[in-house]
């Protein structure tokens, strides 16, 4: 068996973390809108420890920033044409 027809497992968190970069990036996600864990929770059916963990992977990655007082809140994205 070759590496591209082996199967790719994915954890939780990074399926959360891929659907939710989505959203931002498409625009489904606003700038500066305050991103409601618990809602996400409901969302994708998880714990919070996957949400948490994935908003820490788009904060890394400069679409969420972390507020004190405030929550999570998405980042104003640009996308470059190349």
């Amino acid at each position: 068996m070759t590496l591209s027809n082996q199967i790719q497992y994915k954890s939780l968190t990074q399926l959360v973390a891929e659907s939710l970069r989505e959203k931002i990036l498409t625009g489904e996600m606003k700038s500066g809108e305050r991103i409601q864990q618990k809602a996400l929770e409901k969302e994708f059916n998880v714990s919070s420890s996957p949400i948490r963990t994935a908003l820490l992977f788009l904060h890394g990655e400069g679409l969420v920033t972390f507020k004190l007082h405030e929550g999570v809140l998405v980042n104003d994205v640009k996308i470059e044409a190349s």
